[in-house]
Parts: C-alpha cells; sequence; structure tokens
C-alpha cells in the first residue's frame, strides 16, 4: 500500500465513530427539484459514502425507500440502529479494495464530497458500476472539491466578487491533514465516456472556510448525470 493509501485510511479510521445527523444538503434536493426530479413518486435511494445519513433521512421522509454504502462500520452501524432501519439495505465497503455486490437497481444514487480521496482509475470502476445499477432515465449526483482559495493579502474585498484579482488558488486544502485532492469537471467527465451516463448540468458551492471572514474559500462542485 503506498503513502497515499495509507494516509486515506488513516484518516477514514480517525472519522470512525458515532456521529448524530445534522441537516440534509439544500443543494443536493434543490439541484433535483430544478431537474424536475419527482419527490411524491415511491424510489429506490442509495448513498454512496452517506457519512451522517442527513440526507438519507430526509428522503425517507419524503417516503422514499433508501440503501447506503459507508467505509465506517461504527458510524453505519450507530445509523442504522439509531434510525431503526433495515441493516440488510446497507453495506460496509471500502472502495479502494472493492465494490458490493448489490442486484437491486436504483431511482437515484448520490455521492456527497468522496470521490476527491480515490484514485482516477477507481474513479472510472465507480462509474461504470453506478451505470450498472441505474434504471433507464434515472440520475446519478456527485460533489467534489474543484479549489481551495485565499485572498491576496494587499486586497480587501468582502462582496461577491470571486476572482483572480482579489484570490489566489492553492495547492494542497486548507486542512492539511485531510488527504483529499482537488478534481477536475472535464477530467472527470471523459471517464463516463464508456458507460450510459450523460451530463444534464453543474453547479458551484461556494463557501467560507474561514471563521470570521471571507478570507478563505472553498469552490465545489455538483455534478447530475442520467442514464440514457
Amino acid at each position: 500500500m503506498n503513502k497515499k493509501k495509507r494516509d486515506v485510511n488513516l484518516w477514514w479510521k480517525q472519522k470512525n465513530v458515532a456521529t448524530h445527523p445534522l441537516c440534509p444538503n439544500l443543494n443536493i434536493f434543490r439541484f433535483l427539484k430544478l431537474n424536475d426530479f419527482d419527490f411524491k413518486k415511491k424510489k429506490k435511494i442509495l448513498d454512496m459514502g452517506f457519512g451522517n445519513g442527513e440526507n438519507l433521512l430526509e428522503f425517507k421522509k419524503r417516503g422514499h425507500q433508501i440503501f447506503g454504502i459507508e467505509i465506517r462500520d461504527k458510524l453505519l452501524k450507530f445509523f442504522v440502529k439509531k434510525n431503526k432501519l433495515n441493516k440488510k439495505n446497507f453495506y460496509v465497503c471500502d472502495f479502494t479494495k472493492s465494490l458490493p455486490s448489490i442486484k437491486k437497481k436504483f431511482h437515484l444514487i448520490l455521492m456527497i464530497d468522496v470521490l476527491c480521496y480515490l484514485d482516477s482509475d477507481i474513479q472510472k470502476k465507480i462509474f461504470k458500476w453506478v451505470n450498472n445499477r441505474l434504471h433507464k432515465d434515472s440520475l446519478f449526483i456527485f460533489s467534489f472539491t474543484q479549489d481551495d482559495i485565499v485572498r491576496k493579502k494587499d486586497k480587501k474585498i468582502d462582496n461577491w466578487e470571486i476572482s483572480k484579482r482579489f484570490y489566489k488558488k492553492i495547492k494542497i486544502n486548507f486542512d492539511k491533514k485531510n488527504p483529499m485532492k482537488f478534481l477536475n469537471l472535464n477530467n472527470l467527465l471523459k471517464k463516463f465516456n464508456y458507460t450510459n451516463l450523460k451530463f444534464l448540468g453543474s453547479h458551484f458551492d461556494v463557501s467560507t472556510y474561514s471563521k470570521r471572514d471571507s478570507s478563505k474559500l472553498r469552490i465545489g462542485r455538483y455534478v447530475l448525470m442520467k442514464k440514457i
């Protein structure tokens, strides 16, 4: 195992603790709504790397059947037990080693903030796996961090202009212990060439990383794909 993979495994091992869900990600539900996702019709929803499970619980409240994959076994067991869920619908899996054997097909698959921890060849394998487990006309939504940027020292600004005039990119993410890497949308889309998943659209998500001002910003992307 190379150093990069060891760092990733250590990171998730340290995060393998029981934690309570916070709130669902509004970007996901807004993006789906804008693309005419029918929330009223009951669907099978799979979240790959569901974390604390906030998004799955929101889909459950809306009447959908939920499934999840997570590398952290303690977190998964806590989530299933706490919310009285069917444990057969949840899978412990390390994507760097294998992908779960799931025969079911889904109407929506999510993968939020996971791809940044995976190598290019694994990303490609995941996209093929997703393609084979979606019904026709169903959706795949994923997100990643594109850049972390910092305000230039000689510039003062507190408005909505985010440009090279005021900010510069950094090579390593703000939390240097986090093995997450920045990704590029066009490079990711090329990995879908051998699937039936077609690009529908992408939204930016700009968040403030610094506590008191806008000197540190994180640029995230949400991408929506449709199986045709």
